[in-house]
């Protein structure tokens, strides 16, 4: 982030602690529960949100070198990353062409050469080119040139891997990124890698648990021992960039900054910042490190969250190693408090008496991520 836009931000927030205020939306909105509820709705977000246009697999540490590949299988789609022998990233379903088994079991590893199809034998390449085929002579009709894993568009940009899951791009990733792209390069995640990490299914829609980090309104009440301690949960400097957002929330040291000489403000030391990477992460950015958090809807009613900690390269150390353990404790404390909220919301919600939410003024990036669902193309019945 650049000097010029930290002390824009800064000086955003400085005004807000000194009125009182905060960013706001222009009125309150109400949504329906269906939101949360309707498995048709689920469906629909599946194709249109989670199949059609760019996600986040990950850092780019998660696959380093050549031979080096990872599996997931999040929305119920088999994917297959791998890192080839000239250090290109290549993207595929996870599933061989000859009858459609799961080719890759484990979730990752390292120096593999080729894949071998556990149920006949089939091989292919990094690139997912097939290799060989066992008994050639009973498939008289194979061209192998063409019957290689579906490949999927997939690149890397801010250190961070996309990936779309559908073979034909809808949307392109810099059109895509908009406005944010400058931020998510100026954190240099490339020379960060994974640390300490968490990992659950909680019993909420996907949409709530993303709500549930968009607003700062519940901080005092969910947070008293935690998170209170690090933002003061009344200020919010919030920018829009395309589909994704950043959220500012003001630490307990930025008031200090009115009596420093804005050319020596820095955001990050005095600042929680958050990157809303559209539709299911956020980057939560610390003064030492950056938190990698990604959503992803298992059903209408149950999801996955993974938490990690991105590190510096430089700062991997058994010495450290106690500090950043610490982070993920009180980062993971945090975090069960915000999922132990949800899963209660949902319970409130599945009784089927309510028939509608309502978000305030001051959840404006609340608003902002349904008002962003809805124009997705594919999200009107």
């Amino acid at each position: 982030m650049t000097p010029e836009l930290q002390q824009h931000l800064i000086g955003r927030a400085l005004a807000h602690l000194a009125a009182g205020t905060s960013d706001l939306a222009p009125d309150e909105v109400t949504g329906s529960v269906d939101a949360y509820l309707s498995a048709e709705r689920f469906a629909r977000e599946q194709q249109a949100l989670f199949r059609n246009q760019p996600l986040a697999l990950g850092p780019r540490a998660l696959v380093p070198q050549s031979g080096d590949f990872l599996t997931t299988n999040d929305h119920r789609f088999p994917l297959l990353v791998t890192r080839g022998p000239d250090g290109g990233l290549h993207a595929m379903l996870n599933a061989c062409t000859h009858r459609g088994a799961r080719l890759v079991s484990e979730s990752g590893g390292s120096r593999r050469q080729a894949f071998v199809c556990p149920y006949h034998g089939w091989t292919y390449g990094h690139d997912g080119q097939l290799r060989h085929a066992t008994h050639p002579e009973c498939f008289p009709g194979l061209d192998r040139s063409v019957q290689g894993l579906v490949t999927l568009p997939v690149q890397e940009q801010a250190g961070l891997i996309w990936v779309q899951r559908n073979p034909t791009p809808a949307d392109d990733l810099r059109a895509f990124l908009g406005g944010l792209a400058p931020d998510l390069t100026a954190l240099s995640l490339d020379t960060h890698v994974p640390g300490p990490g968490y990992e659950r299914v909680v019993a909420a829609n996907w949409k709530l648990v993303v709500d549930s980090f968009l607003e700062d309104y519940h901080i005092p009440f969910v947070h008293n021992e935690t998170v209170s301690q690090v933002v003061t949960g009344k200020v919010m400097v919030w920018d829009a960039f395309g589909r994704h957002q950043r959220l500012v929330q003001p630490g307990p040291g930025l008031q200090a900054l009115a009596a420093v000489p804005p050319r020596r403000w820095r955001l990050r030391p005095v600042a929680a910042i958050c990157y809303f990477v559209f539709p299911n992460t956020a980057l939560f950015v610390n003064a030492d490190h950056v938190v990698w958090f990604r959503v992803d809807p298992l059903d209408v009613g149950s999801t996955r969250v993974r938490w990690t900690l991105l590190i510096p390269e430089t700062a991997q150390s058994e010495a450290l190693a106690a500090h950043w353990e610490r982070h993920r404790r009180l980062g993971v404390a945090g975090l069960e408090e915000d999922l132990g909220a949800v899963e209660r919301v949902q319970a409130g919600l599945q009784a089927g008496l309510l028939l509608q939410v309502r978000r305030g003024r001051n959840e404006v990036a609340v608003q902002a991520f349904h008002a962003t669902i809805d124009s997705v193309p594919g999200m009107t019945p």
